[in-house]
């Protein structure tokens, strides 16, 4: 090959490497990652009493008689979100350790520094969720 072609390569190679960083600039600022949240337990029920309240078109006595059976599934559907938030955090913790022996010592400070801050939130968000589902 000529150096003219390799130079077109390296300038189309920055260029092509430019706008991966660029978009994901770009994307990490205007798309927020939050993790969703679940809405609490009472909320939760009480959203489905609704709708199924004006969907079926249920008698009050009707409402009364299955609300039991809404609150045993709501709380059944709170208890399956935290644990899938749990086991999704075991999972990445897993990784990140199978993957600290390829990193540099810089690196790994910075992915324990990482794993600490999202823990954390996981922490607050748990408690957060905890005591929105004991009002």
């Amino acid at each position: 090959m000529k150096p003219l072609h390799y130079k077109t390569i390296g300038y189309l190679s920055a260029m092509f490497l430019a706008g991966i960083v660029t978009g994901n600039v770009w994307t990490s600022t205007k798309v927020s990652t939050k993790q969703a949240e679940s809405p609490c337990y009472s909320e939760l029920s009480s959203m489905l009493k609704q709708r199924l309240s004006q969907e079926l078109a249920l008698t009050p006595d009707q409402l009364e008689k299955i609300s039991p059976e809404i609150c045993r599934a709501c709380s059944e559907l709170t208890n399956i979100h935290h644990q899938t938030i749990l086991a999704g955090w075991a999972t990445l913790s897993n990784c990140y350790q199978n993957i600290e022996g390829i990193l540099t010592t810089e690196q790994k400070a910075k992915l324990n520094s990482c794993e600490s801050k999202h823990r954390n939130q996981l922490l607050v968000q748990q408690e957060m969720m905890r005591a929105r589902d004991n009002q």
